[in-house]
């Protein structure tokens, strides 16, 4: 599947996926959130709402290079 890297004008990376139009931002959080963590935030042109897609996630902790080699790598 076709994927792009982005960068936003804050330089933070964007990817996004040609094949279905979503994309995977990265989030840090500041120092008033209750998440710590930085997270890769999934946005999805239409969102699965079957039983076999419950508990798919709409954060992961990979970065989007990361997520990225993973899909290359046949490991996701």
């Amino acid at each position: 599947m076709p994927m792009i890297i982005l960068h936003d004008l804050n330089g933070e990376e964007i990817l996004v996926n040609t094949d279905n139009i979503s994309a995977a931002k990265r989030k840090t959080p500041d120092g008033q959130s209750v998440i710590k963590d930085p997270f890769t935030k999934l946005y999805f042109v239409s969102k699965d709402k079957t039983m076999d897609s419950m508990g798919f996630p709409d954060t992961v902790r990979e970065t989007p290079a990361e997520i990225v080699a993973l899909s290359m790598s046949g490991k996701c």
